[in-house]
């Protein structure tokens, strides 16, 4: 199985950017760089000097001067960018270098501190450094998880080769809580997570005729959903579905017949409950919301919310049958906690309010007597 663990061993390393080296002494010397974490703190005096040295040393986070000479802060974020450096920054910067700011911004810096330097604003410093440190952590955490291309391989063959998805839906649910990551780490799993998955078709022998289509509609699928949840459990049924294609039908269906039978089951036997609903069926079952409702609606050609409905429906006009049960015991008996809404939905399906669906019962009754 895929482990979140972080890889030990790589050192945690800062550069400090400033063309005064006082400020950069005092930086070293005023922060607890180990306390907080870090291996390694490096120096550079000014933009040009920190670029070449970021791309050597790869360093985890920077804190820059805005105005130096040679390149000045500015620059360097705008040319780390270009790079594609995976680093957090830190702007220093003074009352009148608003506009300066205010253009680092465009590149993605959220965190400043003012000069000049003194105690306060370097307890503030070291704050913000904890904060980024922590995100940082999560974030790795999620990236080495997901990055682990052999691994996550590993999940897709296994259910491969036993014609089961229940280890995937096993990772999906023990692996990966998305309510951790920030929209933008989501997206890039997601993309991740959906190129594992169709070069691992390829290697099945999947033309890429046919995998290209439905890997371009992946894809816009999810630069378009803008909730961490909504897009692994969307991946959670991309990987499932493409699975359950490539299996023997016979297998598919006997999959997809077991865990039909497995709904009806539980829907029957839980009708009065009042919050029954089509993420409670899938909850049980350890499955996406979208995934059980593909399944349900592939057999029985029904939605699962509407079979829902129609299941209750016919336990109610079973138990308006019998005499005993009044209406409202009958609308708490097949789940509805409002009458009113037990009556209009009943007439809705019937054609007819429970009273007079009752009425005609009893009349019959009376009839045959």
């Amino acid at each position: 199985m895929v482990s979140c663990c972080q890889k030990e061993g790589i050192p945690v390393k800062a550069l400090i950017v400033d063309d005064d080296q006082f400020v950069r002494k005092c930086i070293q010397n005023m922060i607890s760089w180990k306390a907080i974490g870090f291996d390694q703190t490096l120096e550079a005096e000014n933009g040009a000097a920190a670029y070449q040295l970021a791309l050597e040393k790869n360093p985890d986070l920077i804190i820059t001067d805005i105005k130096m000479p040679i390149m000045d802060g500015l620059e360097l974020v705008e040319k780390l960018r270009g790079a594609v450096l995976d680093v957090d920054i830190i702007v220093l910067s003074a009352y009148n270098d608003f506009e300066y700011a205010r253009k680092a911004m465009r590149f993605g810096v959220r965190d400043f501190v003012l000069k000049p330097l003194n105690r306060t604003n370097i307890d503030q410093l070291q704050q913000i450094i904890l904060e980024l440190k922590e995100k940082r952590s999560k974030k790795n955490t999620y990236r080495q998880l997901m990055l682990n291309r052999e691994a996550l391989e590993q999940v897709l063959e296994f259910s491969f080769q036993e014609k089961n998805t229940r280890v995937v839906r096993d990772f999906f649910k023990n692996e990966v809580f998305p309510s951790r990551l920030r929209l933008e780490d989501a997206v890039d799993c997601s993309l991740l997570l959906q190129d594992v998955l169709f070069r691992f078709l390829e290697k099945k022998h999947i033309s890429a005729e046919q995998l290209y289509p439905a890997r371009e509609q992946a894809v816009n699928k999810i630069r378009s959903i803008r909730n961490p949840e909504s897009l692994f459990d969307y991946i959670h049924y991309l990987w499932v579905s493409h699975l359950d294609a490539i299996y023997e039908k016979e297998s598919a269906s006997q999959l997809y017949q077991s865990y039909y039978q497995e709904i009806v089951r539980y829907i029957s036997e839980h009708l009065g409950d009042f919050d029954l609903s089509v993420k409670k069926v899938s909850d049980y079952l350890h499955l996406s919301s979208v995934y059980v409702g593909t399944i349900f609606k592939q057999i029985s050609k029904v939605t699962l919310s509407s079979y829902i409905n129609q299941a209750r429906i016919e336990k109610a006009m079973s138990l308006l049958r019998d005499t005993r049960f009044s209406i409202s015991e009958i609308s708490s008996m097949t789940g509805y906690d409002n009458r009113e809404y037990f009556s209009r939905t009943f007439r809705k399906y019937v054609g007819i309010t429970p009273s007079e669906y009752k009425s005609m019962v009893v009349r019959t009754q009376s009839e045959v007597e």
